[in-house]
């Protein structure tokens, strides 16, 4: 694959590791940021930043599933892979059940990498139960998703909202989340988790790339 197609006019490293400290990371900074916010906003703003919490957590999961994929089918290029469209529920599904299957040592096989990502496979493997944000990876399958408040009102704290998009087929989808700001820091502390899983999974493969001096 021609250098001249990645973005930017990157080399094949030099776009992944943009990737690594800007795509990647980027979930994070804004939920971090999001949450410094929430503390001094109004109660109908709170909710919003709630939502945007939520957007940036799906965004982390099609990330690590991005980067995961990528890894583990050397098919391509893993650059070429990190190009594609994010991947949305269905491959999250199969993620979830061999990240609740597969031991840190046996990630690290299907990955392809050494033991500096161990640290990532066994946060990876304590994650608790990630099949329960599959219902907001649903939701924003087929794009669209937006953040809708039950009875809001500017001047009176939500006790909930959704996160609701169309579906390829039948009724549209929806993802119900408690509203508050330590519901608020919790999907942040998720975030932070699936995001510096996955930028250790793709930095372990880019010091192993760059170690190495050789393409795939």
């Amino acid at each position: 694959m021609p250098d001249a197609v990645f973005p930017g006019g990157f080399s094949e490293l030099e776009f992944v590791e943009a990737y690594l400290n800007s795509a990647l990371r980027k979930p994070q900074v804004v939920v971090d940021s999001a949450l410094r916010s929430l503390v001094l906003a109004s109660a109908g703003d709170r909710i919003m930043l709630s939502g945007l919490i939520a957007e940036q957590l799906i965004e982390a999961c099609r990330r690590l599933v991005a980067v995961y994929d990528a890894l583990s089918d050397r098919t391509h290029s893993v650059a070429r892979s990190l190009l594609r469209p994010l991947p949305g529920a269905g491959p999250w599904r199969k993620f979830v059940k061999q990240a609740a299957a597969f031991t840190p040592e046996q990630t690290l096989r299907e990955l392809g990498l050494g033991e500096e990502a161990l640290d990532s496979a066994n946060r990876l493997r304590a994650q608790p139960d990630l099949g329960g944000l599959t219902p907001l990876l649903e939701a924003s399958e087929t794009g669209g998703a937006m953040l809708l408040v039950p009875g809001f009102d500017t001047h009176k704290a939500p006790t909930e909202f959704w996160i609701a998009g169309p579906a390829r087929e039948g009724p549209p989808l929806a993802a119900r989340l408690d509203a508050g700001e330590q519901e608020a820091a919790a999907l942040a502390d998720i975030t932070a988790d699936l995001v510096s899983i996955a930028r250790g999974f793709l930095a372990a493969y880019l010091g192993a790339r760059r170690s190495a001096g050789r393409r795939d």
